[in-house]
């Protein structure tokens, strides 16, 4: 159960927890700064379990910039840790270290300790993703694209149609690929059928690609986008499989996962993607199909998600499988 891992991840699981992520490979660097990134999500954790929740803002600024060093150290911009940065950011993770509690007011908060380091070559951080407010129109289209059925070649010429005079919504992209899932399950018997004429996984995969690249921080879309991707990866035939990952489908899964590496939903659904994919009903090893996933980035991306959460069994298991 849930409550079972939340107490084993508490802070004296934090030094255990930090070494689980720095085995993730990559340089000596960057495991010390994922060792740093899962000390703080556990302490922080830890923190907002016990009501202090002051810990939160601080522990997440941490998060963040030790995220864009580790970003900087694999592209090369950084090519080492100055001391000074080091011992600042460990005496910061040490404050709250074995479950120790240190009033706020004697809490030692630095935002100065990067100095110029992630100003190298790393681009501003993104502001906060909000979704704008849809219009009536572009709220019908959502609805009745949500419940499309005519998965004919004339209907889903019809469905592409209605969807794209909404290009700006992203209500209308998040229904638009909770039906491309839905469909391709839904006809999975009945492939090549006239019935089923308009569900091709090329053409269909192109169309949420778009979509999930036009709205990349919009949790919503990108968790029905990496479902659409599976459903055709699965439900599309023998070949499939094969049209899904040439075309960049884990590719996608992998992008949504670094674009939204903290935000449990897409970590669930991408994680459990990549999952499938190396099972028993996934692709086997040395063909293609496994060149595709494996030049997708979802090994490193995969590494990196779990220390964010630390405290979610599936998204643990989905991740290492």
């Amino acid at each position: 159960g849930g409550g079972s891992a939340k107490a084993a991840a508490g802070a004296k699981a934090a030094p255990a927890t930090a070494k689980a992520a720095a085995a993730g490979g990559g340089s000596k660097a960057e495991r010390w700064v994922q060792a740093q990134i899962a000390a703080l999500v556990a302490q922080r954790e830890a923190a907002e379990a016990r009501g202090d929740a002051w810990v939160s803002e601080p522990h997440e600024w941490y998060e963040e910039r030790l995220a864009e060093l580790l970003e900087l150290l694999r592209s090369g911009s950084v090519q080492s840790l100055p001391d000074e940065v080091r011992e600042g950011v460990e005496d910061y993770v040490a404050q709250l270290a074995d479950g120790a509690d240190v009033a706020q007011e004697a809490f030692y908060d630095d935002r100065e300790i990067f100095g110029d380091l992630l100003k190298a070559s790393s681009p501003e951080p993104l502001p906060p993703y909000t979704r704008p407010a849809e219009t009536p129109e572009a709220q019908e289209a959502a609805d009745a694209l949500r419940a499309w059925g005519d998965a004919t070649q004339q209907g889903m010429d019809k469905f592409v149609r209605l969807w794209r005079q909404h290009p700006a919504s992203a209500a209308v992209a998040e229904a638009a690929l909770s039906c491309i899932a839905a469909l391709a399950a839904d006809h999975k018997e009945s492939l090549g059928s006239g019935a089923a004429s308009g569900l091709s996984p090329k053409a269909l995969l192109e169309l949420v690609a778009d979509a999930m690249r036009q709205f990349p921080r919009d949790t919503h879309v990108q968790v029905q986008g990496c479902s659409a991707v599976l459903s055709l990866a699965r439900h599309s035939g023998s070949k499939g499989m094969f049209t899904v990952l040439e075309g960049g489908g884990a590719k996608l899964w992998a992008e949504a996962l670094r674009n939204n590496i903290a935000d449990a939903e897409v970590a669930l659904i991408a994680t459990r993607a990549f999952s499938y994919m190396v099972g028993p009903k996934g692709v086997a090893q040395h063909t293609p199909e496994w060149a595709f996933l494996c030049a997708s980035g979802a090994e490193q991306v995969l590494t990196d998600v779990l220390p964010y959460h630390l405290n979610d069994p599936r998204i643990d298991k989905a991740a290492r499988t």
